[in-house]
């Protein structure tokens, strides 16, 4: 039984060239739950950092995730994803997350990278991944032929998100629950989801 209230910690991980910083959230559940979490690696480009504490603190919130975010940085982004996801998928255990239900996730030019790390995960086998969350992606700063990669049959079903005010995350919150079976509809078979919030 695992019990945790909206708390987090900062790790410092061995990246390829520096070191990566990473920030992990738990969700805050009032009651215990026997079930662990699904695992969620969020990717930050540039100054995007401060904002995402708010997206990763409702995606951990809302939808019931531990989440670990990472400032993904030149020259390289992807590599600093996958090797957090790889991280993740090696000790998701110690973090009293679920290693069968690990997404990656980012906004803006972090959804590119998340994609990338996505296809990445899926030419090599591993880690698998459960989903992506791809939160108002940038497919113009894409490498060439990454859109096409993200719906390929190795990789996982994305959940594309398309924000316009309001209050979008409690929504995307729901839509995970669902995809990832820890609500009584379960969409894990779609391959996307869209939805926009009006202001």
């Amino acid at each position: 039984m695992h019990e945790h209230r909206d708390r987090s910690a900062d790790l410092r991980l061995r990246g390829n060239t520096r070191p990566l910083s990473v920030r992990v959230y738990w969700p805050g559940h009032g009651q215990p739950t026997a079930r662990r979490a699904p695992l969620l690696v969020f990717c930050i480009v540039g100054a995007g950092g401060d904002g995402a504490e708010t997206t990763c603190r409702a995606l951990s919130s809302d939808a019931g995730l531990v989440v670990l975010s990472v400032i993904c940085e030149a020259p390289d982004p992807p590599r600093d994803g996958i090797t957090v996801l790889e991280w993740a998928a090696e000790h998701a255990a110690e973090l009293e997350a679920d290693p069968g239900r690990l997404l990656v996730a980012g906004e803006g030019t972090g959804a590119t990278v998340a994609a990338a790390v996505a296809v990445a995960a899926g030419e090599r086998g591993w880690p698998v991944i459960s989903r992506q969350v791809l939160i108002d992606p940038a497919p113009a700063s894409w490498p060439a032929g990454t859109g096409a990669a993200v719906a390929g049959a190795a990789v996982a079903p994305a959940t594309v998100v398309t924000v316009s005010g309001g209050s979008w995350a409690a929504d995307l919150g729901q839509t995970l629950r669902r995809s990832l079976g820890d609500s009584p509809s379960d969409e894990s078979g779609r391959s996307a989801t869209s939805f926009s919030r009006p202001r």
